[in-house]
């Protein structure tokens, strides 16, 4: 029975597309009905949205970058396709200091953590340094790819995405704000391209 439940809702979100590792994991808000949840990050059944903020080692981060993320996020609230995403569900965000597992970035399974139930985490944010990306090509800022992905055959689609942000950017309010409101799936005005060295941008990835 949990079997055939799991291939239904894998089928469900296989309408959707599949994603590519480095594609941009943008979920599209949904509409609430009555006496339903609802799909927070293209899921039913997480209870709220859930972020964890871990160094890429996924040990947790320091209490000032906590603090940090969290006076960015009560920006990040305030977008007009917030509250219409369902991301204001189960009593608002829950963020949290570490993440249950590590960045893949620079391995073969970046993108391709591959999971037979989605998690309730929508957002891995790592901290990471300049030095750590180095030899990481992303399409566009911020630094947003898949993470975990659930899959029915050779199609797969992300559940959950990782977010990369360096020390100095969390310094910069308005670059934080502009992360973390793509990394939950929400559109920013424009995703300008990498000009600070830190991350060349792919000019092959369209």
């Amino acid at each position: 029975m949990k079997s055939t439940l799991i291939r239904s809702v894998i089928a469900v979100l296989l309408v959707v597309g599949a994603a590519g590792v480095y594609m941009y994991p943008q979920f599209q808000h949904n509409d609430v009905h009555a006496n339903t949840s609802p799909a927070i990050g293209g899921i039913f059944g997480r209870e709220n949205l859930q972020l964890c903020i871990a160094n890429v080692d996924g040990s947790p981060a320091k209490d000032e970058i906590m603090q940090q993320i969290h006076t960015a996020f009560a920006t990040v609230k305030q977008h007009p396709e917030f509250e219409k995403a369902g991301l204001s569900a189960g009593g608002g965000p829950k963020i949290r200091a570490g993440c249950p597992s590590a960045s893949d970035l620079k391995t073969a399974q970046a993108g391709k953590r591959t999971v037979a139930v989605a998690g309730p985490i929508l957002t891995y944010v790592f901290i990471t340094s300049a030095e750590e990306l180095k030899g990481v090509q992303f399409k566009h800022y911020p630094r947003v790819m898949g993470y975990e992905q659930m899959c029915e055959g050779q199609f797969c689609n992300s559940v959950s995405n990782a977010l990369y942000i360096t020390a100095e950017e969390l310094n910069d309010p308005n670059k934080l704000v502009e992360a973390l409101t793509a990394g939950i799936g929400l559109e920013i005005k424009q995703a300008p391209l990498y000009g600070d060295g830190v991350t060349p941008d792919d000019k092959t990835q369209k």
